[in-house]
């Protein structure tokens, strides 16, 4: 009962092709990987400091420049960053976890990984942690890529740090957003 093609839903009209291509040719000119990265083992230690060496084991491991890419040839003893970022996905949206969820959805989009494709992974993850993950999931995609749309129509900015702080905005959590520096 496989369908191969079900037409155009509101995710193929959310965020335009080319406002994605926009989005995901700043990131990679401009070192968006290594900001992101900044960005992400920031937010703990800033707001409990004792959690500095366990978010550095994280990053040195799952966050590291040197991680293969989705391309590469052989087996593969760690997650490429596009791998990362499908299961980051499927396991947030088990969780009441929006923000997290938006910003990894966000990495997700920068590295390559399609809105259709994501939706999928929401999908799957709906399946097996309930219709409400599943609802959840989609609305905080949607709303993702609704903002993604608005920055390129807007004309940035562009940077991680600006997307994180407008996502902290639209999904506010107790964590205080990144500062604007990026620093």
């Amino acid at each position: 009962m496989g369908q191969t093609d079900q037409g155009a839903d509101d995710l193929d009209n959310a965020l335009p092709s080319a406002a994605l291509e926009t989005l995901k040719g700043d990131y990679k000119k401009n070192g968006g990987r290594a900001e992101m990265t900044k960005v992400l083992v920031s937010t703990l230690p800033r707001t409990y400091v004792f959690a500095t060496e366990y978010v550095q084991a994280i990053g040195d491991l799952l966050y590291a420049s040197d991680l293969p890419e989705e391309d590469d040839i052989g087996l593969r003893s760690r997650l490429s960053v596009q791998d990362r970022e499908r299961c980051l996905v499927a396991v947030l949206a088990c969780h009441e976890a929006a923000l997290p969820l938006a910003i990894h959805i966000y990495i997700a989009l920068m590295e390559g990984v399609l809105p259709q494709e994501i939706a999928h992974i929401l999908l799957l993850a709906g399946i097996y942690g309930g219709v409400d993950r599943l609802t959840n999931g989609l609305k905080t995609e949607m709303a993702v890529l609704t903002l993604l749309k608005d920055t390129v129509t807007a004309g940035g900015p562009f940077n991680p740090t600006a997307i994180v702080v407008a996502l902290s905005k639209e999904f506010p959590i107790a964590f205080p957003p990144p500062p604007a520096s990026g620093k």
